[in-house]
C-alpha cells in the first residue's frame, strides 16, 4: 500500500466518521474544518521539515481499520497506590478502572458525560481553531467526541497518582485514535502517568493529548511507551500553561517500532514554567522521533528541555527541538540540551536544537552531543572482573539515570525502572 493509498484510505475512513448523523452542531462544524485540514496538508513527506527524518514507509504498507471495542483480561502493572484508568482501543474501560473512589474535585469520564462538557468543548475547539492541526492531528481529532477527560477542580490536590493505561488490543491489524484532555484548575495539583501498551498484532495509534494548566496549578505528566517492531505510535501533546503555573513532563520511549512523541508547549502568561525531560532508546530498526516546540509568549517565563538518546542495532533517533521567543516575552530563560549515545555502527541520530528569538532581554542556551561508550571506562570495569556485557550495561544505565533522577516520586521511578522497562 503506497503512501498515496494510505492517504486516500485514511481520508475516507475519517470523513465517513465525520458524516455520521449527529445532533451536535459543534461536532459537525468542527469535523468539517478538520476535513479541510486533511485535504489541505495531506500525508507528510520527508520534504516537510518537521518530518524530514521520519520514515513512514512501514506505516504505508498496511490498511488500518479502526479497532473494535474489546475486553481485556487484566491491566498491566501499575504505579503503586495509584488510581487506575483503562483506555482500551480509545474507549474507557470502567471494569478495569478504579475511579469510583476518586477524591472530591477530580473527575475522569468521557467528554460528553463531563459536568463541564460545554466549557471544555469551547476551550478545546478554540485552541484548535487558532492552532490549525495538520494531517495526523486532524485525523485523530475526528474522535474528539469520544475524548477521555481528566479534570482537577480549582484548589484541589490529588495526592495519589492517576495512572492511565492506554491499550491497543486487537486480534488483527487495527488502528486507534484516542483523544485525552487533561485540565487543572487554578491552584490545583496532580500527577498523571500514561503508559502505552499493545499486543502482538500490527497496530497504529494516532493520539492527541490536550493539556491546560491554569493559574498557579502544578501538573507532573509522565508519558512512556515500550514499542514492538510491528507497532506505530504517533502522539501530539498540546499544552497550555497559564500564569504562575508549572508543567513538568517526562517522556520515556523504547523499542523497535515507530514512536513519534510531539510536544507543543505554550507559556501563555507571565511566570509560567515548563520542563520536559526525555529518554529514548532505539532497538532493532526502531524509529524514535522527538519533535518539540516551546513557545515563550509572555515575559518572565522559563523552560527546560533535557533529552538523552541511546541508539542500538539499526535504530534511528530524532531530536528536533525549537524554542520560540515572541517579541513581548522579555526576561525569559530557556535551556535545551540533547545528549546521545550510539551503541552500534549502524545506529543513527539526527539532532537539531534551534532557537528562534524575537526579544532582546533573554537568556537562552542550546546544545547537543553525540558519542560512543568510553573505552577507558569499559576497560576499567572489566579490569575489576566485570564481564563485557555487564560493564556495557552499567555504563548505559548510568547515562540514562540522569533522566530517571529528574523523577522526584520514588514510587513512580521504581515502577519505571523495575516493571515497565522490562
Amino acid at each position: 500500500m503506497s503512501a498515496n493509498n494510505l492517504l486516500e484510505h485514511y481520508k475516507a475512513q475519517r470523513l465517513a466518521l465525520a458524516q455520521k448523523p449527529t445532533n451536535a452542531d459543534w461536532l459537525t462544524s468542527f469535523t468539517e474544518n478538520l476535513a479541510q485540514r486533511v485535504e489541505a496538508y495531506g500525508l507528510p513527506t520527508r520534504q516537510n521539515e518537521a518530518w524530514k527524518y521520519t520514515r513512514l514507509d512501514a506505516l504505508a504498507k498496511h490498511e488500518w481499520p479502526a479497532a473494535r471495542k474489546q475486553a481485556i483480561a487484566a491491566l498491566p502493572s501499575s504505579v503503586a497506590e495509584s488510581h487506575k484508568v483503562a483506555l482500551v482501543n480509545g474507549m474507557l474501560d470502567e471494569a478495569h478502572s478504579t475511579i469510583a473512589d476518586l477524591p472530591t474535585g477530580v473527575t475522569i469520564c468521557p467528554l460528553t458525560q463531563h459536568p463541564q462538557c460545554e466549557t471544555i468543548k469551547e476551550k478545546v475547539i478554540t485552541h484548535y481553531t487558532h492552532n490549525q492541526p495538520k494531517f495526523f492531528k486532524a485525523c485523530s481529532l475526528f474522535e474528539i467526541e469520544h475524548s477521555l477527560v481528566i479534570s482537577v477542580d480549582a484548589n484541589t490536590v490529588c495526592e495519589r497518582p492517576l495512572h492511565l493505561h492506554n491499550l491497543l488490543h486487537a486480534d488483527e491489524t487495527a488502528s486507534s485514535h484516542p483523544n485525552v484532555i487533561i485540565l487543572l484548575g487554578e491552584n490545583a495539583a496532580a500527577t498523571v502517568v500514561e503508559s502505552f501498551h499493545a499486543n502482538e498484532q500490527q497496530h497504529f495509534t494516532n493520539q492527541v493529548v490536550t493539556i491546560a494548566v491554569e493559574k498557579n496549578a502544578d501538573l507532573t505528566y509522565i508519558k512512556c511507551a515500550n514499542i514492538a517492531s510491528q507497532t506505530h505510535c504517533v502522539t501530539s501533546h498540546e499544552v497550555m500553561v497559564a500564569r504562575d503555573a508549572r508543567f513538568n513532563a517526562h517522556s520515556l520511549t523504547q523499542g523497535a517500532g515507530l514512536v513519534r512523541f510531539e510536544w507543543n508547549v505554550a507559556l501563555n502568561e507571565p511566570n509560567a514554567f515548563a520542563s520536559i525531560n526525555g529518554l529514548f532508546r532505539g532497538l532493532g530498526k526502531g524509529q524514535l522521533d522527538n519533535p518539540i516546540l516551546i513557545k515563550h509568549k509572555a515575559a518572565n517565563t522559563q523552560s527546560v528541555v533535557n533529552y538523552r538518546g541511546i541508539l542500538d542495532d539499526s535504530s534511528i533517533g530524532v531530536f528536533n527541538g525549537k524554542v520560540k521567543v515572541y517579541p513581548d516575552a522579555q526576561n525569559i530563560c530557556a535551556q535545551m540540551q540533547n545528549n546521545n549515545l550510539l551503541l552500534s555502527e549502524r545506529a543513527e541520530i539526527d539532532t537539531k536544537p534551534v532557537l528562534e528569538i524575537y526579544a532582546d532581554d533573554v537568556k537562552c542556551s542550546h546544545g547537543t552531543t553525540v558519542g560512543e561508550l568510553d573505552e577507558d571506562a569499559l576497560f576499567f570495569l572489566m579490569s575489576r572482573g566485570i564481564d563485557y556485557d555487564t560493564a556495557r550495561a552499567m555504563l548505559v544505565d548510568a547515562f540514562a539515570h540522569s533522566i530517571y533522577d529528574t523523577l522526584f516520586d520514588s514510587t513512580i521511578r521504581q515502577w519505571l525502572e523495575n516493571d515497565y522497562a522490562n
